[in-house]
């Protein structure tokens, strides 16, 4: 299986026990089989949304702490930014954040797919001809 751009959404998504993706599975088993390619910033990410729902009551400390554990095992390759104005070029035509057009460098660079479940970045990934994970 090849490697992946794995999105902070689709991690969530097989992280948190009341939501269920068929999509993250297949992902995140992908991620497990190869190689995950994430932006620094997928590590804030994930923990904040894990905080975030432990504060909520979705998940409990301990939940949690598997989730951060089981998110830890993935094979990951974490790309640091390469300066300044590389996701800004991707983020001001597409109105996207330039954390979600970070995800899309990241595929552009390594012509990897890239597994997300936002809608927006999607319709960004396509209209820039990068490969979505399906």
């Amino acid at each position: 299986m090849p490697s992946i751009v794995l999105d902070s959404s689709v991690a969530m998504a097989w992280s948190l026990g009341d939501e269920d993706s068929s999509f993250a599975e297949r992902a995140v088993r992908a991620a497990f089989d190869a190689v995950a390619h994430v932006p620094t910033l997928w590590l804030y990410e994930v923990q904040n949304v894990l905080a975030l729902a432990v504060r909520r009551g979705r998940l409990t400390l301990d939940d949690a702490r598997e989730a951060c554990s089981m998110l830890a095992s993935i094979p990951m390759q974490i790309h640091a930014p390469q300066g300044i104005g590389r996701e800004f070029s991707i983020a001001t035509p597409s109105g996207l954040t330039a954390y979600d057009a970070a995800y899309l460098c990241i595929a552009r660079d390594t012509q990897l797919p890239l597994a997300t479940l936002d809608v927006p970045l999607r319709q960004a990934a396509h209209a820039l001809g990068i490969r979505i994970f399906e």
